[in-house]
């Protein structure tokens, strides 16, 4: 649950409050909940942070299986989970440790994990979430690139503290 906590406090603190920039996909946004992704959320016109936390918990940390991983293992997928999405941050990690990229946690990719050091891996797999936002960074996204850049080597600085 420690783990879970730390790796939330540090996301809420990049996705702060209410936000309706026009080049957001998600559309209106509170604690990082997108309206788009999350309506349910939106119920009454914005999201607590209890509601915030519960999403958090079941759509992204649990959805890469958070308790399981190594801590910072966990932090780094689940700051990937939430962007570019919960496939996408599997990818990174089988990416990462050699193994196919097919975007489910397996076997092989949990064998794999084992084996392999958790800061080096928690690093690699920042550099490839960073190295996708560069190359998505087209467009209207352009405008989100230096804070996503911001937020990228803020959390390797925030892991490499251990």
């Amino acid at each position: 649950m420690a783990a879970f906590q730390r790796a939330l406090r540090f996301s809420l603190s990049w996705e702060g409050g209410f936000s309706d920039n026009p080049a957001d996909p998600g559309g209106r946004t509170d604690h990082g909940i997108a309206e788009a992704f999350h309506p349910e959320a939106w119920a009454d016109g914005k999201v607590t942070p209890e509601e915030a936390a519960a999403i958090y918990r079941k759509d992204y940390w649990d959805a890469v299986k958070g308790d399981s991983l190594p801590d910072l293992v966990a932090f780094a997928m689940f700051e990937a989970a939430i962007n570019p999405g919960v496939t996408r941050a599997i990818q990174f990690l089988q990416a990462a440790l050699g193994v196919r990229s097919d975007g489910v946690l397996g076997v092989m990719t949990t064998v794999a994990l084992r084996s392999t050091d958790s800061l080096e891996l928690a690093l690699r797999i920042v550099d490839m979430r960073a190295g996708y936002w560069i190359a998505r960074a087209r467009g209207e996204q352009v405008v989100f690139r230096e804070g996503w850049m911001n937020r990228s080597r803020a959390l390797r600085s925030e892991i490499q503290k251990g």
